[in-house]
């Protein structure tokens, strides 16, 4: 498995998983997925959004690169997107909701073009009815409660 941190470009050779999900206020749910990831014998790139805190904060920067990633794993692999709960709670900003806009976005590009998601909610991320309904009306997308059984999920879309 190789790792892919912002905001690093590498060429994809092997297919690509991206973790998308919530990272401010969130907790560390990319390196567990990473770590159940990596026990698999595939050949496969993970793309991870969570910067490392020494780089400087650059919106742009992680958006592009975020962009880029997302777009690679659209077209040679699979999005995993982890509804992690929140570990704390900030007033001044509504939890996930980059990842909230993303999730409506490639979901309407798997309605379209087949792109390959993969979705787990955890209890008590916010509103997650909601999303549960919409996704399961509108789509054949299958939702997990917890994260090993998501990657797992992912390593078998990627055959």
């Amino acid at each position: 498995m190789k790792i892919i941190n912002p905001y690093n470009i590498v060429e994809v050779k092997d297919t690509l998983i991206f973790l998308a999900g919530p990272i401010t206020n969130a907790p560390d749910w990319q390196s567990d997925a990473m770590n159940f990831l990596s026990k698999s014998k595939k050949n496969i790139y993970v793309a991870s959004p969570r910067r490392n805190l020494k780089e400087p904060d650059d919106l742009i920067k992680q958006v592009e690169w975020e962009t880029y990633y997302l777009n690679k794993a659209a077209e040679k692999g699979v999005i995993l997107f982890w509804l992690a709960k929140p570990s704390k709670l900030d007033s001044s900003r509504c939890y996930g909701q980059t990842t909230r806009y993303e999730i409506g976005e490639w979901i309407k590009s798997n309605k379209i073009f087949g792109t390959k998601i993969v979705l787990g909610i955890e209890k008590g991320f916010g509103n997650e009815s909601y999303i549960e309904y919409r996704v399961k009306k509108e789509t054949k997308i299958k939702i997990n409660y917890d994260l090993k059984t998501t990657c797992k999920e992912a390593l078998s879309l990627i055959g």
